[in-house]
């Protein structure tokens, strides 16, 4: 039997910053936008807390690996799916507007998608400019309710300052405070990213198999 591939102690760690990067940056933009969150509060911070968030082990252990190959593509594909059970996912994911969708699930979900291709994400070939996002093929390819969201929402995300962000690349950078984020909630988001730390630290342990 092939042995199941599991990404490295390394890149779970990464995949950990990126994340809780990702998330202060969607947070971030929201605030200073005027807009709240979407989906339930058990769902908050967004992408790291509830049922199939990336913190989970079931999500980690796919999406954290490194690569595009198509056995990484395969071992991803099952953990990429039990994330996209959060609500906004199921709210924005498909071709079709989803019948419940509101405008503030668009324009929260356009915030998600600009978030993360404005970070050096490998999948996305990022980071992008905001010029830049409205010229991929990604995009451009989206159906015409996201790409209109879309492009509204660069439009009014480009007159904000960026985040100030350059500390998340270690566990011992993270700033004490984000300007523009509530204490509150970027609290909670670094505490979420040191239990997830904790946890990456126990499954790697030479006495344990991180299966």
């Amino acid at each position: 039997m092939d042995q199941e591939l599991l990404p490295t102690k390394y890149e779970c760690l990464r995949y950990v910053l990126e994340t809780a990067l990702h998330s202060c940056r969607y947070h971030y933009y929201l605030e200073r936008l005027g807009l709240p969150p979407v989906g339930p509060k058990s769902e908050l911070p967004h992408d790291i807390a509830g049922i199939g968030n990336k913190f989970e082990w079931e999500v980690m252990r796919g999406l954290a690996l490194n690569g595009t190959s198509s056995d990484i593509l395969r071992a991803v594909a099952p953990s990429r799916e039990f994330h996209r059970q959060q609500y906004h996912h199921r709210i924005w994911n498909g071709e079709e507007m989803h019948p419940e969708a509101t405008l503030l699930d668009l324009q929260t979900g356009a915030v998600d998608i600009i978030s993360a291709l404005l970070e050096p994400r490998q999948i996305y070939g990022g980071p992008h400019t905001f010029e830049q996002i409205m010229q991929l093929e990604s995009v451009k390819n989206n159906p015409a309710h996201k790409l209109k969201a879309i492009g509204e929402m660069v439009a009014k995300m480009q007159k904000v300052p960026p985040p100030r962000l350059e500390g998340i690349n270690c566990f011992n950078g993270f700033p004490r405070k984000i300007e523009g984020l509530s204490r509150e909630l970027y609290a909670e988001i670094y505490h979420r990213a040191l239990d997830a730390r904790i946890m990456v630290e126990l499954k790697y342990s030479p006495q344990r198999n991180p299966v």
